[in-house]
């Protein structure tokens, strides 16, 4: 009998335990665009051309991918490096640029309040992807991105629906 009890009383610990983390865990998503700033300004017209043209004046040569990043270098970043290199490597064509969102204009630049973005431009300056690399705890549990962002960038066109801005995972404060 006793015995018995104390693997109840096990099984309540270790079930009260994961239900700690779990709750403590879901507290670690962030939105990546929580004031919804990208989702509104995205839904401007002119809004892929604006965010093109300010890369391309940046320096970005067409067709890029463009990671934009806080100067904090926080623990979220650094876990995108993986995510970098495999885009990189499934879009052997474009060219990877590292930069930091201050490099926008501030009108843009105001706009991300999550880091890392990424971006994704084709050889005739069309935004393809704007967004995060995944999705979820730490960006490595989650879904990763990469095979829509590369579906995206070699699919046909598609003028509306180049910007994910209503995620939730593993991101770095902008400011």
């Amino acid at each position: 009998m006793k015995k018995k009890v104390g693997y109840v009383l096990v099984l309540v610990w270790a079930g009260s335990l994961l239900t700690g983390l779990w709750l403590y865990s879901d507290k670690q998503l962030t939105a990546f665009d929580p004031d919804l700033r990208l989702n509104t300004a995205a839904a401007n017209p002119a809004f892929d051309s604006q965010i093109v043209t300010a890369l391309i004046k940046a320096g970005v040569k067409t067709p890029a991918i463009v990671h934009l990043s806080n100067q904090n270098n926080c623990f979220c970043e650094r876990l995108s490096i993986p995510h970098q290199v495999q885009l990189n490597e499934a879009l052997p064509d474009f060219t990877l640029h590292t930069m930091t969102i201050d490099a926008l204009p501030d009108n843009l630049s105001k706009l991300f309040a999550m880091t890392p973005v990424v971006v994704v431009i084709d050889a005739q300056s069309r935004l393809r992807y704007l967004g995060p690399y995944a999705l979820g705890y730490g960006c490595v549990t989650g879904k990763t991105l990469l095979g829509t962002i590369a579906e995206k960038a070699q699919g046909d066109y598609q003028p509306a629906g180049a910007v994910i801005s209503q995620a939730q995972g593993c991101f770095c404060d902008a400011r």
